[in-house]
């Protein structure tokens, strides 16, 4: 969770640099006001960044210990302002902590229901300060603790973080952010709403309305599914301490909130892509696979995809995240079931920097401005949190 600088200074160094051997022209910025947010929007073409990525250490995998832990995602790894990275193990039900060099320092929780125990914990978020948040869905809400790994009041959440494979939520020190199913949406559509929770109150940031999925039986399999449409898109985020970036919908555009309320809307003029049919089955990639109660089946793609349906249009807007200093990182979406898309970065004004490097790992938190963890899988499906540090070269 990340705090927006006051001063530009980091930002301004940022874009000079990357100009360096790249056009000379740089991106077209225009800027605008409405209502006091500023509206940044960038005509640009791909600029390449002349970063590469070095990586320092990576944990998880082993057989026993504090390693001993095989998944990990987004929503599933987190740092807070000293560089400790937090992984959540939802299988031993506990958050493994390590300082900024690697070092195992503690872990937190273990299966229970008493105080400072999970049932069924499903994301961590810690705020810059250190302390740590689990929502368990047992629970029904957050359970806590401080940065020394001393447990903290349990907070009862007002609404489910959405569960799908994105961020579910964040905490900062004066609130919490999270994603959920709205209880009532507009007749005959689902509402993926972001929401700022402080206190008592709700804060609206984002909505995505999208049409409510039918219950469709697939003869290959013998089951129902109710699913949204393949490439719907759906509400996108990040944050670092009260800062939120935020996408929903197709179009190439995010807002910023500081403390809940909009500080800048960030468009890039890219035309929309139509999706087709074609494309939703190479999505799907071998089909999409369920276990309906008497063992794993695969749905295939031939079969699926005429009866889920597909959106229009395809996201250009996969995943975001913010860096301590208010950069923006933006994955644009791809089609096919492992396909990675280009990642663009922003400053903290909101202008377009450039492109990363085709192989760039995306974070899944930063320990500071140049440093980040994210993830790797190996052969045997194992997935490890490996932290890289950016190496900045000449023109980027």
């Amino acid at each position: 969770m990340r705090t927006l600088p006051k001063s530009v200074a980091v930002a301004a160094a940022l874009s000079t640099a990357a100009c360096g051997a790249l056009n000379d022209r740089g991106p077209s910025v225009a800027r605008s006001d409405s209502a006091g947010v500023e509206i940044v929007a960038s005509v640009v073409d791909d600029r390449p960044l002349a970063w590469s990525m070095e990586r320092l250490y990576a944990r998880g995998g082993a057989e026993e210990g504090p390693e001993s832990f095989y998944w990990v995602g987004t929503g599933t790894v987190d740092a807070d302002g000293e560089g400790r990275v937090y992984v959540l193990d939802p299988s031993q039900a506990r958050v493994v902590v390590f300082d900024s060099e690697g070092e195992f320092i503690r872990t937190l929780g273990g299966r229970g229901e008493g105080p400072g125990e999970l049932t069924s914990p499903s994301s961590v978020a810690v705020a810059p300060g250190g302390v740590v948040s689990v929502f368990d869905f047992g629970k029904g809400g957050l359970v806590r603790f401080d940065s020394a790994g001393r447990v903290l009041a349990e907070m009862p959440f007002p609404a489910y973080p959405w569960p799908d494979a994105g961020r579910h939520m964040g905490v900062s020190d004066q609130g919490v952010v999270a994603a959920s199913m709205l209880r009532s949406p507009p007749e005959g559509h689902f509402q993926h709403g972001l929401r700022w929770y402080v206190g008592a109150d709700t804060v609206p940031l984002v909505d995505h309305v999208f049409p409510q999925p039918g219950m469709v039986r697939y003869t290959s399999c013998g089951g129902g599914l109710n699913l949204p449409r393949v490439f719907e898109a759906h509400v996108t985020w990040d944050n670092h301490g009260t800062t939120v970036a935020a996408a929903a919908g197709p179009a190439y555009a995010f807002t910023v909130f500081e403390a809940g309320s909009p500080v800048r809307r960030i468009r890039v003029d890219r035309e929309p892509r139509v999706a087709t049919e074609a494309m939703a089955e190479e999505h799907l990639g071998e089909g999409f696979r369920i276990n309906f109660g008497s063992g794993p089946c695969t749905i295939p793609p031939t079969e699926m995809v005429p009866l889920r349906g597909f959106a229009e249009v395809l996201p250009w807007i996969d995943e975001v995240a913010v860096s301590p200093t208010g950069e923006i990182w933006a994955r644009r979406f791809a089609v096919g079931p492992d396909a990675q898309g280009p990642i663009d970065a922003f400053d903290a004004t909101g202008a377009y920097v450039g492109t990363a490097p085709p192989d760039t790992p995306f974070p899944l938190a930063f320990l500071d401005a140049d440093r980040f963890a994210s993830m790797e899988i190996d052969e045997a499906e194992v997935r490890r949190v490996v932290v890289y540090r950016i190496v900045r070269g000449v023109g980027g």
